[in-house]
């Protein structure tokens, strides 16, 4: 077995882009313990496109991946799709609104029982790092 020292793993990891995986495997040593040295050390973690960027599988090898996933050979066939819909809501005024979920939808029929006046996503904030967020209520 290797020494293990920051440069080996920064080398194996970084410049020469093995895995984790491949680098346990490399030094006779746990995917667990691989891991733990490189936090330890600092190394930086890799992106996921990063490390797949010089993995390109063979058009081959798709063909083969996209068959096995297709009809009743995909892990989802015959499961009830977990996928939450949109809710169409008619709020007081008698605008219709795509609300996110059925929680939404809950909130807002609470809060018209209350009398309580609000828009839905009617305004969005710029925060200071620079994303958007859009209130799902606002309150007049």
């Amino acid at each position: 077995m290797k020494t293990l020292t920051k440069e080996l793993l920064y080398d194996m990891y970084i410049n020469q882009r093995m895995s984790t995986n491949e680098i346990a495997k490399s030094l006779g040593i746990g995917y667990g313990t691989a891991f733990k040295y490189l936090k330890t050390f600092g190394i930086p973690k890799r992106t996921t496109s990063e490390c797949l960027k010089d993995k390109a599988k063979s058009i081959e090898h798709r063909k083969k991946l996209s068959e096995s996933k297709k009809g009743a050979k995909n892990y989802n066939f015959g499961k009830k799709n977990n996928i939450r819909h949109r809710c169409w809501f008619t709020l007081p005024n008698g605008e219709v609104v795509s609300m996110r979920s059925q929680w939404e939808a809950w909130y807002a029929e609470y809060l018209i029982k209350k009398g309580v006046c609000f828009e839905y996503e009617k305004k969005t904030f710029v925060l200071k790092n620079g994303s958007a967020y859009t209130a799902g209520f606002h309150f007049k």
